[in-house]
């Protein structure tokens, strides 16, 4: 398979500010918008993040951690999968 991305600066600049190394490894999912798949991404992400690391969603340039994910920000916003 062909990488068809690389991350941008701005999403470089959120690992930063988490905190975060540049990991080896990174999986990007794409799902249909056809159908709602929030469980089933909401369960692949956490049991990606299990072991630390963070997530990028389609709404934001920010990291995502796995406690913000499962409990959303301060600023009220939720992590969209």
């Amino acid at each position: 398979m062909e990488d068809q991305r690389s991350f941008s600066a701005s999403e470089v600049d959120a690992l930063r500010q988490e905190g975060q190394e540049l990991a080896g490894v990174w999986v990007e999912v794409r799902v249909s918008g056809r159908g709602d798949y929030q469980a089933e991404m909401r369960d692949l992400v956490e049991r990606l993040l299990a072991e630390g690391g963070c997530a990028f969603d389609d709404y934001s340039d920010d990291a995502w951690s796995l406690e913000q994910i499962r409990h959303g920000r301060p600023t009220g916003q939720t992590f969209r999968a």
